[in-house]
């Protein structure tokens, strides 16, 4: 049976239940269902589970559809990973360190550019709004009057918002 992991960000280790939200969970749930009726098993595991000496996930969740059961394991070693991380340096950093072992489904080099708003707007302008990089208060000063519109949105340049 071969082995897919989620990756998700940093996350506590919750070893009671894998998901706060139950809608997300029945989702999974699904998800891996489907998955283990074509000879695939599920993990789920944040980055910071990983143990960057012995290259393995000290924890990951599965869910046994028979049973209806999520089960916390040990020591999974995956064949490949999906990336669910947000854009976080330190979550950039640590995929780094794990692609030196497994494979990552997402290239991570297409995942920065796109986490990225400013380089986004730039490479698809003609779907974008115009951005600024305004980091001081003589920046903004100088950009308002390009503005036209009587609404505008503030974002930092990476991560949700």
């Amino acid at each position: 049976m071969n082995k897919v992991l989620i990756l998700f960000g940093k996350t506590p280790l919750n070893k009671k239940r894998p998901f706060a939200n139950k809608d997300h969970q029945c989702c999974y749930e699904y998800f891996y269902s489907l998955c283990a009726k074509e000879n695939i098993q599920m993990y789920r595991a944040s980055y910071v589970w990983y143990d960057f000496k012995k290259n393995f996930f000290k924890y990951a969740w599965t869910y046994n559809a028979d049973k209806n059961v999520w089960k916390l394991m040990k020591n999974i070693k995956p064949d490949l990973i999906y990336d669910k991380t947000g854009a976080e340096t330190e979550a950039y950093h640590k995929k780094e360190l794990i692609l030196e072992h497994y494979s990552i489904v997402n290239n991570l080099n297409f995942t920065r550019i796109l986490d990225d708003k400013l380089i986004t707007s730039m490479i698809f302008d003609k779907w974008s709004k115009k951005s600024w990089i305004v980091n001081n208060h003589k920046k903004l000063e100088k950009i308002l009057p390009k503005i036209k519109s009587q609404k505008f949105v503030l974002k930092p340049i990476s991560e949700s918002g």
